[in-house]
């Protein structure tokens, strides 16, 4: 269904760099980069959330947040921005990374990156988990864990990365992405969120790598656009030019597929393509407001990218696979 092909369908770019953001509750107030944020659209603004690191020896992240209006972004010449989550559990003490938040009844939900440990024996072994954490409207945090996939022989944990609800509930349909037999690909399941385990017999693989690709993931938060039709950002990584590259599905809320683009959105401009990591726009943040579309993602691993573009421009880019 999908072609390795790059289609823009006329994106507005506007870049934040880290120069734009400063901290107000850090004795640090200027991040070396600020990059791969969740959003959300509250009260006529949009929240960013972007994953911030100030130093390069352990590369540690956290999570910011800070508001911006649409209608102004370019003339805003600073951001104050505080920290909202920090590495406190062991299992996320080398970051809280890539955020993807919604709002809830009397908060917020966020599921992100969370790159630590576990004791193994007299060692600590990384690992890399999707971590949960439940906020308050203060945005302080009220819980935090980690979700794991419960077998019928073994719990798995790691590593398991690029997650989004469909919908949020006691049992909430679920968009994720362990490695399973050295493959990355995007999973349906079902989350339990009084314990935060996914039943394994329960889940299904939904979105592939191609031949040209080396992996594919979950990119955004999910957008609800119809009845039982939920629009999400994907990304996969290029095999010839390890390049990140973006577009879109539609997916129900059992796990079927049913719609996918082509790449509608890469690196293009030199700002996008010119980073820490070089040619990457990676999520997290899918937002619609009115009938404009709004793509808030990372930019080569140092900036963020605010991509705007009208709903219906990117829905006619998707090929239907189910009626």
């Amino acid at each position: 269904m999908r072609k390795p092909r790059i289609e823009d369908p006329g994106w507005k770019r506007i870049p934040i760099p880290p120069s734009r953001i400063k901290i107000v509750n850090y004795t640090r107030e200027k991040p070396l980069v600020a990059f791969n944020p969740g959003a959300l659209f509250k009260k006529g603004k949009l929240e960013i959330f972007p994953r911030l690191i100030f130093d390069y020896h352990l590369y540690v992240s956290s999570i910011g947040r800070f508001e911006v209006n649409l209608d102004n972004i370019n003339n805003e010449r600073e951001f104050e921005t505080e920290i909202i989550l920090a590495p406190e559990k062991l299992w996320e003490f080398r970051g809280c990374e890539d955020p993807r938040i919604i709002e809830i009844k009397d908060g917020y939900a966020i599921l992100y990156t969370g790159f630590g440990y576990q004791v193994r024996g007299n060692s600590f072994k990384p690992v890399v988990v999707q971590g949960f954490a439940l906020l308050n409207s203060e945005f302080k945090p009220t819980r935090k864990g980690f979700i794991r996939i419960l077998g019928r022989d073994e719990t798995y944990i790691s590593p398991l990365k690029d997650s989004a609800f469909i919908e949020y509930g006691r049992r909430s349909p679920f968009l994720t992405r362990p490695e399973v037999g050295g493959v990355s690909a995007g999973w349906w399941g079902v989350l339990n969120l009084e314990d935060l385990t996914i039943d394994a017999e329960n889940m299904k693989p939904i979105f592939f790598p191609e031949k040209w690709e080396l992996k594919v993931g979950w990119s955004t938060n999910t957008v609800k656009i119809g009845f039982n039709e939920y629009l999400v950002g994907w990304h996969a990584i290029h095999r010839e030019t390890n390049a990140y590259l973006n577009g879109f599905c539609l997916i129900s809320d059992d796990g079927r597929l049913l719609a996918v683009s082509d790449y509608l959105l890469a690196p293009k401009l030199l700002w996008e393509k010119y980073g820490d990591r070089p040619h990457v726009i990676f999520g997290n943040g899918l937002v619609l407001v009115k009938d404009t579309l709004y793509w808030v993602g990372g930019v080569s691993d140092y900036a963020i990218g605010i991509y705007s573009i009208e709903l219906d421009k990117i829905l006619e880019k998707l090929k239907w696979i189910e009626d």
